[in-house]
């Protein structure tokens, strides 16, 4: 009932909008795409094809006649398994003094890297799906954080401009971690499914975090960085534990005439010994107005820190190249199509994900390491 009323706000908030002095926004972001694998499931692809993976996200933006913004969003989403799911991503105010400093509150985007804060806008990036080894479950960055924030431009010399952001609160991170699965005798080693174990929700309080990134150096090329610090409360054995936690990353765009290149590189660590580094390179070539050729190479490895049985060594790594063509009947409109392949079982498995502890040694053996997978698809965005 709460989200279909969220639904009934976002559609009627336009109308109650009239003659009232604001400026109403609706824009959506919405995808379709099948996926075919040749055993391992992975993104939106199984080895049967899928065709069920759909989403739609509604971003509502209230533009006041005071210097008050109101920005939020929701999502409707059908999963690989055709499970529904609904939620809301962000909502945030904001209050702008200047250019140069803006006050953010609520549940706001994630100043991290390159695409967090255009997380479901599939027309603002070349392939269907971003990479895995930064914005996949590794638990490096995430969609939003609840708190306070600040950001603003500046301009640096006659033609580049220094953008930042400076945040704190809370965020909550996921992460598949078959860390978990070689721990027996604990509430970790018992479960392994992503339902029941192996995807760990941590909840990062008191963090606080900023990203830089100076724009238009050469007119082409924008460099950044960006990093969150903060702890996990966690009860291990009955016993209250507070735990740091923290990613770091650095992000790099160049924009040609007709191609643009970009690559990230990300660590989280936090306590306990969990580590883990994921980065990509992208790029993207236009020609004909309408067409565009896309490659991309990705690469994430998790500190394994224990002695890993023969055959699982793979949990921990994922490494990718992709190959894509799209078709653009305008910004707000593209058939994507692309061709993965993949290395590592890091987000790659077998149908129905991980077995029972006792399991383990058997599955490991049988594991497929190596996942072939095509994806064709539609993104649109209005």
């Amino acid at each position: 009932m709460r989200h279909f009323l969220l639904f009934l706000i976002l559609m009627l908030t336009p109308l109650l909008a009239q003659n009232t002095g604001r400026t109403v926004f609706l824009n959506g972001y919405g995808e379709w795409v099948y996926g075919k694998s040749d055993g391992n499931e992975y993104l939106a692809g199984n080895e049967a094809g899928n065709y069920d993976r759909t989403n739609l996200s509604l971003a509502l933006l209230i533009q006041t006649d005071t210097p008050l913004t109101i920005s939020a969003q929701v999502f409707w989403a059908n999963t690989r398994e055709n499970e529904s799911e609904v939620g809301l991503d962000y909502v945030f105010a904001l209050w702008k003094f200047s250019d140069a400093l803006k006050f953010l509150a609520g549940q706001v985007k994630q100043p991290f890297g390159i695409y967090t804060e255009i997380y479901d806008v599939g027309t603002a990036r070349p392939f269907f799906s971003l990479p895995q080894s930064v914005y996949g479950n590794g638990g490096l960055v995430t969609k939003a954080y609840r708190g306070l924030g600040f950001s603003g431009y500046l301009p640096v010399g006659e033609s580049m401009e220094l953008s930042y952001d400076l945040y704190g609160g809370k965020l909550d991170l996921e992460a598949v971690n078959p860390i978990g699965l070689l721990v027996t005798g604990t509430d970790k080693g018992s479960g392994l499914s992503e339902d029941n174990g192996a995807l760990q929700e941590s909840d990062v309080k008191n963090m606080v975090g900023g990203r830089l990134v100076l724009h238009g150096i050469l007119d082409r090329l924008d460099l950044g960085a960006s990093a969150f610090y903060g702890h996990e409360e966690g009860d291990e054995d009955g016993v209250q534990s507070d735990e740091y936690n923290y990613s770091y990353g650095f992000q790099g765009e160049y924009f040609g005439n007709y191609s643009e290149l970009r690559g990230e590189w990300v660590l989280h660590a936090d306590e306990d010994g969990y580590k883990t580094t994921g980065w990509y390179v992208e790029n993207a070539f236009r020609f004909r107005v309408n067409y565009q050729v896309v490659a991309r190479y990705e690469d994430a490895n998790l500190d394994e820190q224990l002695e890993v049985p023969a055959g699982l060594s793979n949990l921990f790594k994922h490494r990718e190249f992709a190959l894509g063509f799209n078709y653009w009947f305008n910004t707000q409109f593209v058939i994507k199509t692309s061709v993965h392949w993949v290395e590592g079982n890091r987000y790659a498995l077998p149908e129905g994900g991980y077995p029972e502890a006792a399991d383990l040694t058997d599955w490991g053996s049988q594991l497929d390491s190596k996942t072939r997978l095509f994806m064709l698809g539609a993104q649109f965005s209005f």
